[in-house]
């Protein structure tokens, strides 16, 4: 039915009409046009992000393991929601809190700066948050000064903490996202869905792996035995430990051309790996202080001389007068001095242009980088080293460092040719860990290589094998779960 208005004034004018019509609408049809386009394509975005939401909740209920439902957590989110990092935590037994996940990571070093300092805020998390299931956004002024003192250089602006509770309405975990801005409450609800589903998971998974133990036939006849006996044997069986590190080919003993004073970067004369021979000037400062100091004790020494020469006139005319003669002394001793000033400015000046001490490829970044820069005496600025010698610097990672025998042997895997193998054996490993990057910690170690293929260049990466001592086969598979229990046993 069409709509119908009524438009009587019959106060002001009682000749006035009784209109009655359909209204009539002004807009233009291209405008409905495009709301309906706009309306369609909101339609359209909603689907997408309930599709994408279900994708996530059909893969994590579908994940065989707890490690496949940790990791699709704490990854999959990101493609609904921005954030910086999320961590998934489980609560284990005496309310002990364990890292499962860290988003951007198919491995998790326990023992990193982050790793420790993300675990204080799990469990302030657990003991204070651990009641609401829709998320509770924190901020730096929410914790404790022990954690936030480290928060500006781990931590970032904003972060959300979600319990993970089981349907059995059991405190199974945590998920803490970090991000640069605040969540949006749609964001956080559909984390909170996403987290419900996971708990679910958990809690079914977790249901389907358990075995009644009156299934379990303690019955033990000769074949079993034989089995039992077998397999007591083979873990008993020797083999060589062995570890793998990350690692890279590195010159050796490369000769570091350094700023030979204070200055600025002029120019840099060669390209990087380009070859080099002896002599060759690599780069040079800017050369305007220098000179003129070199300018200035030059005039110093031409005013100290003429002032000698007025004075040894003088007391030439003047034989008896013994002021003239000291004075004359003392001009002598100035003229020394200003001629050392001369001297060492000159030094300084010709070592402006920084020349090879020793012929080799050349190894630095960009020439850009240096161009301009201002330098402090002894600072690098590049290396020049011999293309055929080369040796492996590898990261062994804390939980890897095992009991090495002198000179090691080593098998090194380059990822640029994975069919081919080097040889080598460790030089040494150093006394205590660094910080190699994003966190982690590890001993860095120097592998001498048995020889030098071909293929073999400056900058190459891969994974190096390092063997140790032989140990039986089941304490080379126990190694690391017994490591984590006995971490677990002490804290």
């Amino acid at each position: 039915m069409e709509s119908m208005t009524i438009t009587p004034d019959t106060t002001k004018n009682k000749n006035a009409t009784v209109q009655v019509g359909p209204v009539v609408k002004t807009e233009p049809a291209i405008s409905a046009s495009g709301s309906n386009k706009e309306k369609e394509l909101n339609f359209q975005n909603q689907l997408r992000g309930i599709s994408l939401m279900m994708d996530i909740e059909v893969a994590i209920r579908r994940a065989m393991t707890p490690h496949e439902q940790h990791f699709l957590l704490v990854n999959e989110l990101l493609r609904m929601i921005p954030y910086r990092t999320a961590v998934a935590f489980s609560q284990q037994v005496g309310n002990m809190v364990a890292i499962e996940a860290i988003s951007g990571l198919s491995k998790v070093d326990k023992n990193s700066p982050f790793a420790l300092w993300i675990k204080k805020i799990a469990k302030y998390c657990f003991a204070n948050h651990c009641k609401d299931p829709q998320g509770v956004v924190l901020s730096v002024a929410d914790f404790p000064e022990e954690i936030t003192k480290e928060w500006l250089e781990l931590g970032s602006p904003s972060g959300v903490w979600f319990p993970i509770i089981s349907p059995s309405k059991q405190l199974k975990g945590g998920l803490w996202i970090a991000c640069d801005q605040s969540l949006k409450e749609g964001d956080i609800k559909i984390v909170q869905r996403i987290v419900e589903t996971y708990a679910h998971a958990v809690w079914a998974l977790e249901g389907q792996n358990k075995k009644p133990w009156s299934n379990i036939s303690f019955t033990l006849n000769k074949k079993k035995k034989q089995y039992i006996l077998g397999a007591l044997l083979l873990i008993c069986f020797p083999v060589r430990q062995s570890v793998l590190a990350p690692m890279e080919l590195v010159p050796q003993e490369p000769w570091i051309a350094t700023a030979p004073t204070d200055g600025v970067v002029k120019d840099i004369l060669v390209a990087p790996n380009q070859f080099v021979k002896k002599g060759t000037i690599l780069f040079t400062l800017d050369d305007t202080t220098l000179r003129n100091d070199y300018y200035y004790a030059k005039k110093e020494l031409d005013s100290s001389i003429a002032e000698l020469r007025q004075a040894g006139q003088k007391s030439i005319s003047s034989s008896t007068d013994d002021t003239s003669a000291a004075d004359l002394a003392l001009l002598q001793l100035e003229v020394k001095q200003k001629q050392h000033q001369m001297d060492y400015a000159r030094e300084m000046l010709d070592k402006i242009d920084v020349k090879a001490m020793r012929d080799g490829v050349v190894i630095y970044a960009d020439k850009t980088d240096w161009i301009g820069k201002p330098v402090k005496t002894g600072e690098q600025v590049m290396k020049v080293s011999d293309p055929k010698q080369l040796e492996v610097k590898a990261d062994l990672a804390i939980d890897d460092a095992i009991h090495l025998p002198d000179k090691a042997p080593v098998k090194i895997y380059l990822n640029a040719s994975p069919l081919s193998t080097l040889k080598g054996t460790v030089k040494y490993v150093s006394y205590e860990a660094e910080d190699v990057g994003q966190g982690q910690l590890a001993y860095r170690a120097k592998i001498t290589l048995d020889e030098v293929s071909d293929e073999s260049r400056i900058g190459l990466k891969g994974s190096a094998k390092i063997y140790g001592d032989y140990v039986p086969i089941g304490y080379y598979w126990l190694r690391r779960p017994l490591s984590y229990l006995k971490k677990l046993l002490v804290l």
